[in-house]
């Protein structure tokens, strides 16, 4: 009995480990399946020392912690990554400690039962030197942004560092496995080397992570670039389509008055109303609401963001969705990233446009109001009566497209709870109506 309770806080401690670490680098909050995962991992170690197959511990506690992380986290790739992490920082902490109580303390391992206190304080010391190291590293990787998504979606694309820190687990696994449960006795140059090699490897991947993330964010800050341009293009082409339209309604001006001047002759006020209402008035009107939107646009200073909303626009106006805009005061800056808000408002005004299409009434409104402490961002589009609830909306995956791309409005709530205080985001749907108000309060 006191063997299996042994045991069982043992393994425990070890559970809690890998736990500790991985939420120090993915800054998830803690769930009820925690807990179920601390039960289930410790158990199925708790079968695996009673067959006296030891050397399985580690790998199989990788296998089920890649699974929890792939249910907390819904990416394959980016979970696995988190993982191999994981397990790098549990061998760096192992050797560590090993080689501290070898040369400080004078421990010898091959005297020490796997059931004494000494063996338990070890395996505390090991989770206290994974949590230090796990919570610096943890900060390092949120200042290159590892857990942004379109950076943890690129991992994918490079996969030489991927597998290199997958071939180097493997390789300090084996070193372990050697040492621990193959080699008969432990000498101070096994585990000093063991330890030396360990944070070597360990160093040289968080070098190559670093390097391989400032990879992307260049090449993504490129691509932002890119569309920066193309928006601008495309604000300058509508501008001359704009004048094309007054153009074309000028050539007309005369045709326009010869017909009503027709009607007049013949004193058919009928023919001129319904002239009017069917012809004359839908062709003004939409030539006057696209000027209107197009010459409110200058008020916005900031370029790039100025040329993303013209393209949304031209957008929705090829999809025959009405765009309203309301845009009074200049915009010269906002205390928040240029490319964070132009992610954001693309976000926001791509779901109204697929929201806005599926309807008979195709209307988007967007106002831009600058108050002395605060620039408000209001986006509203007509929606369907079966639109599902705020709370539903935003639950993570949850999509009206279909699997798996149900990721823009979880990609704005990241970006504004993971970097910006000042920033928030309220949304609201009320009489077939879509609201989103994104508030950013000024930092000067």
């Amino acid at each position: 009995m006191y063997d299996i309770i042994y045991y069982f806080l043992y393994l425990l401690i070890l559970s809690v480990n890998f736990l500790i670490i991985f939420y120090n680098f993915t800054y998830n909050k803690i769930t009820k399946g925690t807990i179920f995962y601390l039960l289930i991992n410790t158990l199925i170690d708790l079968i695996i020392v009673a067959i006296g197959k030891e050397f399985l511990l580690l790998p199989i506690s990788t296998v089920i912690l890649t699974c929890f992380s792939f249910m907390n986290l819904r990416k394959i790739s980016y979970s696995i990554f988190i993982v191999i992490l994981t397990d790098l920082v549990f061998a760096v902490s192992d050797s560590i400690t090993a080689f501290l109580a070898i040369t400080f303390f004078h421990v010898n391992f091959n005297s020490i039962s796997k059931r004494s206190l000494e063996y338990f304080v070890i395996a505390i010391i090991i989770t206290s030197i994974s949590f230090i190291i796990s919570r610096l590293l943890g900060k390092i990787l949120n200042k290159v942004n590892i857990h942004n998504y379109e950076i943890s979606k690129n991992l994918r694309n490079r996969l030489a560092v991927f597998f290199y820190a997958g071939f180097v687990l493997i390789i300090v696994n084996i070193n372990i496995f050697d040492y621990k449960y193959f080699a008969k006795n432990l000498d101070n140059f096994v585990v000093n080397l063991n330890a030396f090699n360990t944070v070597s490897d360990f160093i040289i991947v968080i070098i190559l992570l670093y390097l391989n993330n400032r990879i992307i964010k260049n090449k993504l800050l490129q691509e932002y670039k890119d569309k920066e341009l193309k928006h601008l293009k495309e604000y300058t082409d509508m501008i001359e389509t704009m004048s094309d339209d007054l153009r074309r309604f000028k050539h007309d001006y005369a045709n326009i008055f010869q017909v009503l001047g027709s009607y007049i002759e013949s004193n058919d006020m009928k023919g001129v109303k319904t002239f009017y209402k069917n012809e004359l008035q839908p062709e003004s009107e939409k030539i006057i609401n696209k000027n209107r939107s197009l010459y409110l646009l200058k008020n916005i200073k900031i370029n790039s963001l100025k040329g993303l909303i013209s393209s949304k626009i031209y957008s929705a106006n090829s999809n025959n969705i009405n765009t309203y805009i309301e845009i009074y005061d200049d915009i010269h800056e906002l205390s928040i990233n240029e490319i964070d808000i132009c992610r954001i408002i693309g976000i926001l005004l791509d779901n109204a446009i697929e929201a806005a299409v599926l309807c008979d009434k195709k209307v988007i409104r967007l106002a831009i109001i600058k108050k002395e402490n605060y620039t408000s961002f209001i986006i509203s589009n007509i929606c369907h009566e079966n639109t599902p609830p705020i709370h539903k909306i935003y639950e993570d995956g949850f999509s009206t497209k279909g699997y798996g791309r149900g990721v823009g409005l979880k990609i704005v709530r990241k970006i504004i709870k993971e970097k910006y205080a000042n920033v928030f985001l309220h949304t609201k749907v009320k009489d077939c109506v879509f609201k989103q108000d994104l508030v950013i309060k000024d930092l000067n």
